[in-house]
């Protein structure tokens, strides 16, 4: 059961960093408008929550600034978090973050525009769908 408990936390805190985000088909970075930073500010999004509850993400709350820097030590996530809000602000972007109930949220709104658009696609539509 512990294992299952915290397989569960660990799905839901990448689940909310991840699936909420824009993703892409083709090629990544073009060198002009989608560079890696681009990319990485793009896709992912972090959860603003107070230095309390730390514990409770374990750093996870941090993707974006994991993906950048992904050696970068958890007991340093915070403070680079605010330094990469100010550069991304500087370069005209932005970086990604809400409270963890507003990112639920919007997982759900993701998953049921996704869920509509697989009822509404023709059976057979897409690559690798079962084709009758």
């Amino acid at each position: 059961f512990a294992a299952l408990a915290c397989a569960g936390v660990l799905h839901v805190q990448i689940t909310l960093s991840h699936f909420p985000m824009a993703t892409h088909e083709g090629v990544a970075y073009d060198g002009v408008d989608r560079s890696w930073w681009h990319m990485q500010l793009s896709g992912t999004i972090d959860v603003d929550c107070a230095p309390c509850m730390d514990w409770f993400h374990g750093g996870l709350q941090y993707q974006t600034v994991h993906h950048l820097f992904p050696r970068l030590p958890r007991f340093a996530l915070r403070a680079v978090s605010a330094e990469v809000d100010a550069a991304a602000r500087a370069s005209g972007l932005v970086y990604h973050k809400d409270s963890f109930a507003k990112i639920n949220r919007r997982v759900l709104r993701v998953l049921r525009e996704t869920a509509a658009l697989c009822a509404a696609a023709p059976l057979g539509a897409g690559p690798g769908a079962p084709q009758l």
